[in-house]
C-alpha cells in the first residue's frame, strides 16, 4: 500500500506536533540546568559540613593521608548520568521530529524543509549543537567538582578506585554529547527519509543527509 500524502488537517496537525517537539528540546535544557543547580547545591552543602585535615584527625602524615573519599565522586558521577539520560531524550524526540520533516519533504508540503535540510548539510549552529554546548559546559563542570571538594578541604584525592571510576565516566559523558550533539551521529535523517521514499514509491530522486537541526 503506497503512502498517500497529507490534507490540510494533517498538516496542521504536524505542524503543531513539531513545535511540540521543538519546545520539548528546549525544555529539557531548562530541566538539565536546573537539575545541574540543585544537585551542586547539595553537594556543595554536604561537603561544606564534611571536616578537613585539622579537624580531629591531627597534623602532619594523618592529615596528608587522609582522601575525599567515594562520597565525593558519586554527585558529579550521578549528575553526569542525569545528563546523559536528558541527552538521550532530546535525542530521540530530535528523530520523531525527522520522521516529520522528511516527510513533509517527501510529500512537497514545506518548500522550507526542503530547503532547510539542503542548507544543514553546509553545516551551520542549530538548537542541536547549541544544546551540546550547554550540556557539555554542564558535564566539564560536574567534572571538576571532586578537585575543587578536595582543594576546598584540604584533602587528597581518592581512593584510587574513584578516581578512575570519576573518570571514565566523565569521559564517556563528554564523548557522547560531543558524538550525539555536534557530530551528529547517528543520522536521524536518512533512514526515515529513505523509508518515506519507499512508502511513496521512489519520490525524490536523492536522499537527505544528515545534520543536527
Amino acid at each position: 500500500m503506497r503512502a498517500r500524502g497529507p490534507n490540510a488537517d494533517d498538516l496542521r496537525k504536524l505542524h503543531a506536533e513539531a513545535t511540540q517537539i521543538v519546545n520539548q528540546k528546549f525544555l529539557i535544557t531548562t530541566a538539565a540546568i536546573t537539575v545541574f543547580g540543585v544537585l551542586s547545591a547539595q553537594m556543595l552543602s554536604s561537603q561544606a559540613n564534611l571536616p578537613g585535615p585539622g579537624a580531629g584527625v591531627g597534623t602532619g602524615g594523618a592529615a596528608r593521608q587522609m582522601m575525599l573519599g567515594w562520597a565525593g565522586f558519586l554527585g558529579p558521577a550521578l549528575l553526569n548520568v542525569v545528563l546523559l539520560v536528558l541527552l538521550f531524550y532530546s535525542t530521540i524526540l530530535a528523530g520523531m521530529l525527522r520522521v516529520i520533516t522528511t516527510y513533509l519533504v517527501e510529500t512537497g508540503a514545506s518548500a522550507w524543509e526542503g530547503d532547510w535540510a539542503l542548507y544543514r548539510r553546509g553545516g551551520h549552529l542549530g538548537y542541536t549543537r547549541a544544546q551540546a554546548v550547554v550540556f557539555l559546559v554542564l558535564s566539564l563542570v560536574a567534572g571538576c567538582y571532586p578537585v575543587a571538594f578536595a582543594l576546598v578541604r584540604g584533602v587528597r584525592l581518592g581512593p584510587s578506585g574513584a578516581v578512575t571510576t570519576h573518570i571514565a565516566v566523565a569521559v564517556v559523558t563528554l564523548t557522547v554529547i560531543a558524538g550525539l550533539g555536534l557530530a551528529g551521529w547517528p543520522d536521524l535523517e536518512r533512514k526515515p527519509d529513505e523509508r518515506w521514499r519507499r512508502l511513496f514509491g521512489g519520490g525524490r530522486g536523492e536522499t537527505l543527509g544528515g545534520g543536527a537541526a
